[in-house]
């Protein structure tokens, strides 16, 4: 079974080919505003690349935020062309989901934290202690300030929003932020 799947919730697009759940191919490129100029050619280079033919294609997964309206609406519209070409289904993955799933079993809660901009961050609280991230959130976006002033236990902190604001993270959190 072949599934492509995209991520455009944020400035960098990312496209994976898996088949039989092995990763065939897999790209991210930062695209800034342009993922409608750049996400088809990313995808037909990746499919021409590993001479996969669309009709092999099994399914589409396709994230659908919290992130960019404009890079999420791109990569919908996207997503919905094919599979309507293809008459093949589409499974519409929350992102910070997809972003907990990548957290080995932790025994601290998993906060995925992805940047908002602008000093806001959206976030959604995780356990992953049973191995398979349950969420026990629901999303939020907020000033990261406040996002972390709601945090007082020791944490894992996972997702853009870390690599975006790590030092006002510790500042705040210090030994609890891991």
């Amino acid at each position: 079974m072949i599934v492509v799947g995209l991520e455009t919730s944020s400035t960098i697009a990312g496209i994976a080919v898996i088949r039989d759940r092995q990763v065939m191919a897999e790209a991210s490129q930062e695209l800034g505003g342009v993922h409608a100029e750049k996400l088809p050619g990313m995808l037909e280079r990746i499919m021409g690349d590993l001479e996969v033919h669309w009709s092999e294609v099994e399914g589409f997964a396709i994230s659908i935020g919290p992130g960019s309206y404009t890079g999420l609406r791109v990569g919908l519209s996207l997503v919905k062309g094919l599979a309507y070409v293809t008459k093949r289904p589409v499974a519409a993955v929350p992102t910070l989901d997809a972003i907990a799933f990548q957290v080995p079993c932790c025994r601290y809660p998993v906060h995925v934290l992805t940047d908002a901009r602008r000093g806001q961050v959206y976030e959604a609280r995780y356990d992953t202690s049973g191995g398979w991230p349950e969420r026990q959130t629901e999303f939020r976006v907020g000033p990261l300030e406040d996002v972390l002033s709601s945090i007082e236990d020791q944490v894992l902190l996972v997702g853009s929003g870390v690599d975006a604001y790590g030092p006002d993270i510790v500042a705040v959190l210090g030994e609890r932020a891991c």
